[in-house]
Protein backbone atom coordinates (compact mmCIF):
# COMPACT_ATOMS: atom_id res chain seq x y z
CA UNK A 1 0.00 0.00 0.00
CA UNK A 2 2.73 2.51 0.46
CA UNK A 3 4.49 2.24 -2.48
CA UNK A 4 0.67 2.83 -4.29
CA UNK A 5 0.75 5.48 -2.08
CA UNK A 6 3.72 7.37 -3.03
CA UNK A 7 3.61 6.53 -6.49
CA UNK A 8 -0.06 8.59 -6.26
CA UNK A 9 1.35 11.51 -4.32
CA UNK A 10 4.48 12.08 -6.78
CA UNK A 11 2.30 11.69 -9.67
CA UNK A 12 -0.08 14.17 -8.81
CA UNK A 13 3.05 16.62 -7.61
CA UNK A 14 4.15 16.05 -11.24
CA UNK A 15 0.94 17.36 -12.76
CA UNK A 16 0.34 20.09 -10.42
CA UNK A 17 4.04 21.47 -11.28
CA UNK A 18 3.27 20.66 -15.23
CA UNK A 19 1.44 23.68 -16.58
CA UNK A 20 -1.79 22.54 -19.08
CA UNK A 21 -1.48 23.90 -22.64
CA UNK A 22 -4.27 26.59 -23.16
CA UNK A 23 -5.73 25.50 -26.04
CA UNK A 24 -5.57 28.58 -28.18
CA UNK A 25 -2.14 27.69 -28.36
CA UNK A 26 -2.62 23.97 -29.16
CA UNK A 27 -4.54 25.23 -32.55
CA UNK A 28 -1.76 27.52 -33.00
CA UNK A 29 0.63 24.87 -32.86
CA UNK A 30 -1.58 22.65 -35.63
CA UNK A 31 -1.85 25.29 -38.01
CA UNK A 32 2.20 26.17 -37.83
CA UNK A 33 2.54 22.27 -39.25
CA UNK A 34 1.39 23.69 -42.62
CA UNK A 35 4.61 24.99 -44.69
CA UNK A 36 1.89 27.58 -45.57
CA UNK A 37 1.89 29.01 -42.53
CA UNK A 38 5.44 28.88 -40.53
CA UNK A 39 6.81 30.01 -44.35
CA UNK A 40 5.24 33.24 -43.52
CA UNK A 41 6.83 34.08 -39.96
CA UNK A 42 5.99 35.83 -37.17
CA UNK A 43 3.46 38.19 -38.94
CA UNK A 44 1.48 34.81 -39.73
CA UNK A 45 1.76 34.03 -36.51
CA UNK A 46 0.55 37.05 -34.95
CA UNK A 47 -2.43 37.26 -36.95
CA UNK A 48 -3.41 33.31 -36.27
CA UNK A 49 -3.83 34.74 -32.48
CA UNK A 50 -5.42 37.75 -31.12
CA UNK A 51 -2.79 38.30 -28.03
CA UNK A 52 0.12 40.81 -28.21
CA UNK A 53 4.01 39.34 -29.16
CA UNK A 54 4.90 39.77 -25.35
CA UNK A 55 2.06 37.48 -24.44
CA UNK A 56 2.55 35.00 -27.20
CA UNK A 57 6.12 35.22 -26.54
CA UNK A 58 5.70 34.45 -22.91
CA UNK A 59 3.08 32.01 -23.38
CA UNK A 60 5.88 29.81 -25.95
CA UNK A 61 8.74 29.99 -23.29
CA UNK A 62 5.91 28.78 -20.67
CA UNK A 63 4.60 25.88 -22.45
CA UNK A 64 6.96 24.81 -25.77
CA UNK A 65 10.01 26.00 -23.81
CA UNK A 66 11.09 28.04 -26.62
CA UNK A 67 10.58 31.61 -28.36
CA UNK A 68 8.20 31.69 -31.59
CA UNK A 69 10.85 32.89 -33.42
CA UNK A 70 12.83 29.80 -32.83
CA UNK A 71 9.85 27.51 -33.49
CA UNK A 72 9.44 29.24 -36.57
CA UNK A 73 12.72 28.76 -37.96
CA UNK A 74 13.48 24.76 -36.26
CA UNK A 75 9.77 24.34 -38.59
CA UNK A 76 11.41 26.15 -41.53
CA UNK A 77 15.12 24.30 -41.45
CA UNK A 78 13.30 20.89 -41.01
CA UNK A 79 11.14 22.05 -44.42
CA UNK A 80 14.56 23.30 -45.88
CA UNK A 81 15.96 19.95 -45.19
CA UNK A 82 13.27 17.68 -46.79
CA UNK A 83 13.84 19.46 -49.98
CA UNK A 84 17.18 19.39 -50.54
CA UNK A 85 16.65 15.72 -49.39
CA UNK A 86 13.96 15.18 -52.05
CA UNK A 87 14.18 17.59 -54.53
CA UNK A 88 17.11 18.99 -56.88
CA UNK A 89 16.92 22.44 -55.86
CA UNK A 90 19.54 25.00 -55.49
CA UNK A 91 19.92 26.41 -51.74
CA UNK A 92 18.85 29.66 -52.82
CA UNK A 93 15.27 28.76 -54.30
CA UNK A 94 15.32 26.20 -51.00
CA UNK A 95 15.99 29.12 -48.60
CA UNK A 96 12.82 30.63 -50.98
CA UNK A 97 10.56 28.45 -50.07
CA UNK A 98 11.36 27.84 -46.73
CA UNK A 99 11.25 31.50 -45.94
CA UNK A 100 14.53 32.59 -45.58
CA UNK A 101 14.68 35.97 -47.32
CA UNK A 102 18.49 36.21 -45.61
CA UNK A 103 20.62 33.36 -47.62
CA UNK A 104 23.28 33.84 -45.43
CA UNK A 105 21.22 33.99 -42.21
CA UNK A 106 19.81 30.67 -43.58
CA UNK A 107 23.59 29.00 -44.27
CA UNK A 108 24.25 30.24 -40.49
CA UNK A 109 21.00 28.36 -39.07
CA UNK A 110 21.29 25.53 -41.25
CA UNK A 111 24.60 24.75 -40.11
CA UNK A 112 24.41 25.27 -36.91
CA UNK A 113 21.31 22.98 -36.70
CA UNK A 114 23.13 20.09 -39.29
CA UNK A 115 26.82 20.88 -38.89
CA UNK A 116 27.22 21.49 -42.73
CA UNK A 117 26.10 23.23 -45.95
CA UNK A 118 23.26 23.31 -47.60
CA UNK A 119 25.29 21.64 -50.53
CA UNK A 120 26.94 19.09 -48.59
CA UNK A 121 23.64 17.85 -47.29
CA UNK A 122 22.51 17.76 -50.43
CA UNK A 123 25.45 15.26 -51.07
CA UNK A 124 25.44 13.77 -48.38
CA UNK A 125 21.89 12.85 -48.51
CA UNK A 126 22.54 11.45 -52.22
CA UNK A 127 25.49 9.38 -51.70
CA UNK A 128 23.63 7.94 -48.22
CA UNK A 129 20.52 6.99 -50.19
CA UNK A 130 22.99 5.60 -52.86
CA UNK A 131 24.59 3.43 -49.81
CA UNK A 132 21.37 2.33 -48.54
CA UNK A 133 20.03 0.87 -51.52
CA UNK A 134 23.15 -1.08 -51.94
CA UNK A 135 23.25 -2.05 -48.66
CA UNK A 136 19.42 -2.88 -48.56
CA UNK A 137 19.83 -5.19 -51.98
CA UNK A 138 23.15 -6.90 -50.18
CA UNK A 139 20.76 -8.02 -46.95
CA UNK A 140 17.85 -8.40 -49.52
CA UNK A 141 20.40 -11.85 -51.35
CA UNK A 142 21.68 -12.36 -47.97
CA UNK A 143 18.18 -12.46 -46.68
CA UNK A 144 16.85 -15.25 -49.66
CA UNK A 145 20.08 -17.27 -48.98
CA UNK A 146 19.11 -17.73 -45.64
CA UNK A 147 15.74 -18.96 -46.39
CA UNK A 148 17.29 -20.85 -49.14
CA UNK A 149 19.33 -22.79 -46.09
CA UNK A 150 16.71 -23.44 -44.12
CA UNK A 151 14.27 -24.86 -47.00
CA UNK A 152 17.86 -27.26 -47.13
CA UNK A 153 17.89 -28.22 -44.04
CA UNK A 154 13.96 -28.65 -43.78
CA UNK A 155 13.46 -26.46 -40.58
CA UNK A 156 10.10 -25.21 -40.37
CA UNK A 157 10.02 -21.68 -40.70
CA UNK A 158 7.84 -21.00 -37.27
CA UNK A 159 10.71 -23.06 -35.92
CA UNK A 160 12.92 -21.15 -37.34
CA UNK A 161 11.17 -17.70 -35.98
CA UNK A 162 10.45 -19.25 -32.33
CA UNK A 163 14.25 -20.03 -32.35
CA UNK A 164 14.83 -15.62 -32.51
CA UNK A 165 12.00 -14.58 -30.43
CA UNK A 166 13.73 -14.70 -27.03
CA UNK A 167 16.67 -12.89 -29.14
CA UNK A 168 14.55 -9.63 -30.38
CA UNK A 169 15.51 -7.77 -27.27
CA UNK A 170 19.09 -7.58 -27.77
CA UNK A 171 18.33 -6.72 -30.81
CA UNK A 172 15.99 -3.97 -29.72
CA UNK A 173 18.74 -2.49 -27.29
CA UNK A 174 21.87 -2.64 -29.86
CA UNK A 175 20.16 -0.84 -32.73
CA UNK A 176 18.13 1.42 -30.16
CA UNK A 177 21.44 3.73 -29.77
CA UNK A 178 21.35 4.27 -33.21
CA UNK A 179 18.93 6.81 -32.75
CA UNK A 180 21.47 8.70 -31.76
CA UNK A 181 24.42 8.91 -34.37
CA UNK A 182 22.06 10.07 -37.60
CA UNK A 183 20.14 12.78 -37.71
CA UNK A 184 19.95 13.10 -42.11
CA UNK A 185 16.70 13.46 -43.35
CA UNK A 186 13.36 15.38 -41.71
CA UNK A 187 13.01 14.75 -38.04
CA UNK A 188 9.52 13.33 -37.00
CA UNK A 189 9.52 13.60 -33.04
CA UNK A 190 12.01 15.44 -30.64
CA UNK A 191 12.46 15.40 -26.87
CA UNK A 192 14.59 17.86 -25.60
CA UNK A 193 18.28 17.08 -27.39
CA UNK A 194 16.90 13.90 -28.35
CA UNK A 195 15.92 13.64 -32.19
CA UNK A 196 14.08 10.92 -34.41
CA UNK A 197 14.58 11.82 -37.89
CA UNK A 198 14.59 9.26 -41.01
CA UNK A 199 18.51 8.72 -41.63
CA UNK A 200 17.91 7.12 -37.50
CA UNK A 201 14.98 4.82 -38.39
CA UNK A 202 17.51 3.91 -41.59
CA UNK A 203 20.43 3.10 -39.37
CA UNK A 204 18.01 1.19 -36.61
CA UNK A 205 16.46 -0.83 -39.12
CA UNK A 206 19.51 -1.95 -41.19
CA UNK A 207 21.12 -2.40 -37.71
CA UNK A 208 18.91 -4.53 -36.56
CA UNK A 209 18.37 -6.61 -39.98
CA UNK A 210 22.00 -7.50 -39.56
CA UNK A 211 22.12 -8.56 -36.83
CA UNK A 212 18.81 -10.65 -37.35
CA UNK A 213 20.58 -12.40 -40.19
CA UNK A 214 23.55 -13.34 -37.88
CA UNK A 215 21.57 -14.47 -35.24
CA UNK A 216 19.81 -16.82 -38.44
CA UNK A 217 23.05 -18.21 -39.14
CA UNK A 218 23.84 -18.89 -35.64
CA UNK A 219 20.21 -20.57 -35.06
CA UNK A 220 20.65 -22.67 -38.45
CA UNK A 221 24.31 -24.08 -36.67
CA UNK A 222 23.08 -24.82 -33.38
CA UNK A 223 19.80 -26.86 -34.86
CA UNK A 224 21.65 -28.53 -37.76
CA UNK A 225 25.15 -29.62 -35.71
CA UNK A 226 25.20 -31.51 -32.83
CA UNK A 227 26.90 -30.32 -29.48
CA UNK A 228 29.76 -32.16 -29.32
CA UNK A 229 30.48 -31.49 -33.10
CA UNK A 230 30.50 -27.73 -32.61
CA UNK A 231 32.12 -28.23 -29.01
CA UNK A 232 34.97 -29.91 -31.42
CA UNK A 233 34.66 -27.64 -34.32
CA UNK A 234 35.75 -24.66 -31.64
CA UNK A 235 38.75 -26.42 -29.57
CA UNK A 236 40.03 -26.73 -33.28
CA UNK A 237 39.84 -23.23 -34.41
CA UNK A 238 41.42 -22.29 -30.83
CA UNK A 239 43.82 -24.91 -30.94
CA UNK A 240 46.95 -22.88 -32.86
CA UNK A 241 46.65 -20.16 -29.69
CA UNK A 242 47.34 -23.02 -27.45
CA UNK A 243 51.05 -22.47 -28.22
CA UNK A 244 50.69 -18.94 -26.52
CA UNK A 245 48.81 -20.10 -23.30
CA UNK A 246 45.09 -19.65 -24.61
CA UNK A 247 43.29 -22.86 -22.74
CA UNK A 248 41.43 -24.13 -26.17
CA UNK A 249 40.31 -27.17 -24.63
CA UNK A 250 38.38 -25.35 -21.39
CA UNK A 251 36.95 -22.79 -23.61
CA UNK A 252 35.55 -25.47 -25.92
CA UNK A 253 34.31 -27.60 -23.53
CA UNK A 254 32.79 -24.27 -21.77
CA UNK A 255 31.09 -23.72 -25.16
CA UNK A 256 29.37 -27.28 -24.49
CA UNK A 257 28.72 -27.21 -21.20
CA UNK A 258 26.34 -23.30 -21.97
CA UNK A 259 24.78 -25.48 -24.80
CA UNK A 260 23.50 -27.95 -22.87
CA UNK A 261 22.56 -25.95 -20.21
CA UNK A 262 20.66 -23.46 -22.64
CA UNK A 263 17.68 -26.12 -22.57
CA UNK A 264 17.94 -27.23 -18.55
CA UNK A 265 17.85 -23.34 -17.84
CA UNK A 266 14.52 -22.80 -19.80
CA UNK A 267 12.84 -26.14 -18.26
CA UNK A 268 14.07 -24.87 -14.33
CA UNK A 269 12.65 -21.49 -15.34
CA UNK A 270 9.43 -22.87 -16.19
CA UNK A 271 8.74 -25.37 -13.60
CA UNK A 272 10.25 -22.76 -10.82
CA UNK A 273 7.47 -20.45 -12.67
CA UNK A 274 4.64 -22.88 -12.15
CA UNK A 275 5.73 -23.78 -8.71
CA UNK A 276 5.02 -20.24 -7.32
CA UNK A 277 2.29 -19.55 -9.08
CA UNK A 278 1.26 -23.03 -7.20
CA UNK A 279 2.51 -21.60 -3.82
CA UNK A 280 -0.21 -18.50 -4.58
CA UNK A 281 2.70 -16.12 -6.34
CA UNK A 282 0.63 -12.77 -7.59
CA UNK A 283 1.14 -11.77 -10.99
CA UNK A 284 0.45 -8.30 -10.79
CA UNK A 285 0.59 -5.66 -14.00
CA UNK A 286 2.97 -3.33 -13.65
CA UNK A 287 6.72 -2.07 -12.88
CA UNK A 288 6.14 -3.20 -8.86
CA UNK A 289 4.38 -6.47 -10.05
CA UNK A 290 7.18 -7.84 -12.34
CA UNK A 291 9.96 -6.46 -9.91
CA UNK A 292 8.37 -8.67 -7.67
CA UNK A 293 7.13 -11.77 -9.86
CA UNK A 294 11.06 -11.40 -10.91
CA UNK A 295 12.34 -11.49 -7.38
CA UNK A 296 9.93 -14.69 -6.45
CA UNK A 297 11.73 -16.70 -9.49
CA UNK A 298 15.43 -15.55 -9.79
CA UNK A 299 16.52 -16.60 -6.25
CA UNK A 300 14.99 -20.23 -6.42
CA UNK A 301 16.09 -20.80 -10.34
CA UNK A 302 19.87 -19.33 -9.97
CA UNK A 303 19.72 -21.68 -6.67
CA UNK A 304 18.56 -24.50 -8.86
CA UNK A 305 21.08 -23.81 -11.48
CA UNK A 306 24.26 -23.73 -9.19
CA UNK A 307 23.03 -27.14 -7.55
CA UNK A 308 23.08 -28.68 -11.19
CA UNK A 309 26.76 -27.01 -11.88
CA UNK A 310 27.74 -28.38 -8.33
CA UNK A 311 26.66 -31.68 -9.65
CA UNK A 312 28.05 -31.39 -12.74
CA UNK A 313 31.27 -30.79 -11.20
CA UNK A 314 31.05 -33.68 -8.88
CA UNK A 315 30.14 -36.22 -11.65
CA UNK A 316 33.61 -34.42 -13.75
CA UNK A 317 35.88 -35.01 -10.53
CA UNK A 318 34.36 -38.58 -10.00
CA UNK A 319 35.45 -39.49 -13.57
CA UNK A 320 38.58 -38.35 -13.06
CA UNK A 321 38.69 -35.23 -15.37
CA UNK A 322 42.17 -33.82 -15.37
CA UNK A 323 41.72 -31.58 -18.51
CA UNK A 324 42.63 -32.26 -22.10
CA UNK A 325 45.74 -34.32 -20.62
CA UNK A 326 45.65 -37.67 -21.68
CA UNK A 327 42.32 -37.51 -23.78
CA UNK A 328 41.48 -38.93 -26.58
CA UNK A 329 39.24 -38.66 -29.02
CA UNK A 330 36.62 -41.32 -31.57
CA UNK A 331 37.77 -40.59 -35.38
CA UNK A 332 35.00 -43.52 -36.53
CA UNK A 333 36.15 -44.67 -39.79
CA UNK A 334 34.82 -44.12 -43.20
CA UNK A 335 35.63 -45.89 -46.70
CA UNK A 336 38.10 -43.87 -49.13
CA UNK A 337 39.62 -43.97 -52.24
CA UNK A 338 43.01 -45.15 -50.37
CA UNK A 339 40.80 -48.16 -48.85
CA UNK A 340 39.84 -49.05 -52.67
CA UNK A 341 43.45 -48.93 -53.54
CA UNK A 342 44.70 -50.87 -50.55
CA UNK A 343 42.06 -53.39 -50.82
CA UNK A 344 42.63 -53.75 -54.92
CA UNK A 345 46.53 -54.60 -53.64
CA UNK A 346 45.52 -57.00 -50.87
CA UNK A 347 43.84 -59.23 -53.48
CA UNK A 348 46.15 -58.94 -56.60
CA UNK A 349 48.89 -60.44 -53.53
CA UNK A 350 46.74 -62.96 -52.79
CA UNK A 351 45.90 -63.72 -56.42
CA UNK A 352 49.63 -63.78 -56.71
CA UNK A 353 50.38 -66.05 -53.85
CA UNK A 354 47.27 -68.47 -55.16
CA UNK A 355 48.96 -68.51 -58.60
CA UNK A 356 52.11 -69.27 -57.00
CA UNK A 357 51.10 -72.06 -55.05
CA UNK A 358 49.18 -73.88 -58.12
CA UNK A 359 52.57 -73.13 -60.40
CA UNK A 360 54.64 -74.65 -57.56
CA UNK A 361 52.18 -77.81 -57.01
Amino acid sequence: LIPEVLLLLFTRADMERTPVMPPWLTEVLQKLDDPACFTQGLPELLRMTPYTQEHLTRSFRRYVHTTPTAYINQKRLNYAAALLANRSLAPAEVAQRAGFHNLSHFYHLFRQQYGCTPLQYSARYRDEQSAQSRYLAAISRRAERACAVYGAARIPAGRALRSLAPLLAIVSVVAAPYHLTNHSGRVLAALGPFQISEGSLRSCAFTAARMLLMMCGMSLVTMTTMTLDLTSAVERLLAPFARIGLPAHELGMMLGIALRFMPQFATELMCTYRAQISRGAHVTAGPLGSVRMLSSISIPLFASIFRHAETLSAAMEARCYHGEAGRTRLHPLRYRACDGVAAAILAALGACVVAIGVIAG
